[in-house]
């Protein structure tokens, strides 16, 4: 979600959500229920901003949703989020990543930007508390790559269903 700017003197990663990205994070927690998403496990950056997107993500869903909050999210490259997600148990079946742009961003454009539709064409862009949904055909997380996933949707803050 849309966080507040950084305090002159404050640490990053300390910055919390404003008042638009708390409404946001519980907004596409709704539209994730709605749709029957549960995701088994989150992956959460251990920012801030990021730890309240997950509260919120969380409030939305109305559902219990275990988290590993992780050092190694925070500001994340494409290649660590890979990594990250590798290091999953095979019998994980859904994970939803918390973190931030640019590195998840990258990774949903690693992941869905080579198809040649609506969707993919909506991984241009990623705003604040954009979402990427893929499905895996893979047996183990290790083998996530851009031949074994294939984009379901994209959610936007603001989409109208």
């Amino acid at each position: 979600g849309k966080s507040s700017p950084a305090r002159p003197g404050g640490d990053d990663r300390d910055r919390p959500l404003d008042g638009h990205g708390r409404r946001q994070v519980r907004e596409t927690g709704r539209r994730l229920a709605a749709r029957g998403w549960r995701p088994a496990l989150a992956l959460v950056s251990t920012a801030g901003r990021t730890r309240e997107t997950f509260d919120g993500l969380r409030a939305g869903l109305e559902a219990e949703v275990p988290a590993r909050f992780e050092e190694s999210l925070y500001l994340a490259p494409v290649e660590t989020l890979i990594e990250e997600i590798g290091l999953l148990d095979a019998d994980i079946p859904s994970v939803i990543v918390i973190g931030h742009n640019p590195g998840l961003h990258e990774l949903a454009l690693h992941l869905g930007g080579r198809h040649e539709d609506t969707k993919a064409a909506r991984l241009r862009d990623f705003p604040p508390c954009a979402l990427a949904r893929f499905e895996i055909a893979a047996a183990d997380w290790r083998d996530l790559r851009p031949a074994a996933a294939r984009l379901t949707d994209v959610i936007y803050p603001g989409d109208r269903d």
